[in-house]
């Protein structure tokens, strides 16, 4: 009797020993994991897209959390950072290995790739081009580079979502976030005429290609050597203007700046009547390119 008494208590003792044991390995011990753009960046470098009304490109920016404590790897939300000039592309650390409180920093990239605009109306204009396949496509390296068109529609122009546009690293296909009406606004179209005259002598210029693809500027299909640059809503400013290249044949001759009735425009210019006065019901900004004589600087 007393051996069998013995015997349960015994066996008792180790079952309670065994759930002790394995209740203890279930409880797994917390870990943070830090993420940072680069190991010399202070966490309060980072600006959060969240908390921000305007984007400025001298600074970085991060969507979600930089600081998490979790037990398990697949807890982890690794946040997206975003830099001018740079795409994210993952992190220095394998984050399925990561057992215990560990500094994760991200990898970037300076290769290019290209995002294409699409519209998402069948009555969407965009320059010369109509329907609900219009394409604009520009070749970046990071969403801070990118300049979105502006597609508009009878009393409509499209709105995107230029928090997110930032975080974008790889090619990809982009449409409107929403349509916003613009009963009161006017739409501007932009041309860059690319033909000047200095004295008799005639220049025709050429748009540089990197140009061309970031703000898919199209040849006019009724003006010759006039390009379309896009359509924009009155009180923008206006975008990068290019430098463009002088033919071969004209080395004496040199590039001056772009003009509006013959007065100097930069890019940054808002859109508006009181800096592009005297336009027709059409709207069209026609920016012409001024060269002139190197040997005559001060025309």
């Amino acid at each position: 009797m007393f051996k069998k008494l013995l015997t349960i208590i015994v066996a008792v003792i180790m079952c309670f020993a065994w759930v002790s044991v394995f209740s203890g390995c279930s409880e797994a011990k917390p870990f943070t994991v830090t993420f940072l753009p680069e190991e010399q960046f202070n966490i309060e470098d980072v600006v959060s897209i969240n908390s921000v009304s305007e984007i400025d490109d001298t600074k970085l920016y991060v969507d979600g959390a930089c600081v998490q404590t979790v037990t398990h790897f697949s807890q982890l939300k690794p946040p997206k950072f975003a830099r001018k000039g740079y795409s994210h592309k993952g992190w220095n650390k394998l984050l399925a290995e990561i057992k215990e409180d560990t500094i994760v920093c991200a990898n970037w990239s300076e290769s290019s790739f290209e995002v294409v605009f699409i519209s998402d109306m069948s009555d969407a204009i965009f320059g010369g081009q109509t329907g609900e396949n219009i394409r604009v496509t520009q070749t970046v390296k990071s969403g801070f580079e990118l300049a979105p068109p502006i597609f508009t529609r009878p009393g409509q122009k499209c709105c995107w979502d230029y928090k997110q546009l930032i975080f974008i690293s790889d090619a990809c296909t982009v449409k409107p976030s929403k349509w916003e009406d613009s009963v009161n606004e006017k739409i501007y179209s932009v041309e860059l005429m690319v033909e000047c005259y200095v004295g008799n002598v005639k220049i025709v210029c050429s748009l540089p290609t990197d140009y061309i693809n970031k703000y898919n500027v199209v040849a006019s299909p009724e003006k010759e050597n006039v390009y379309i640059l896009g359509d924009f809503v009155e009180g923008t400013p206006l975008p990068e203007l290019p430098k463009p290249q002088l033919p071969s044949d004209k080395e004496d001759y040199v590039f001056s700046s772009w003009k509006y009735n013959s007065v100097k425009k930069e890019q940054g210019t808002v859109i508006c009547e009181e800096n592009f006065p005297n336009l027709d019901e059409s709207g069209v900004i026609t920016l012409k390119v001024s060269c002139y004589n190197s040997w005559t600087p001060f025309l």
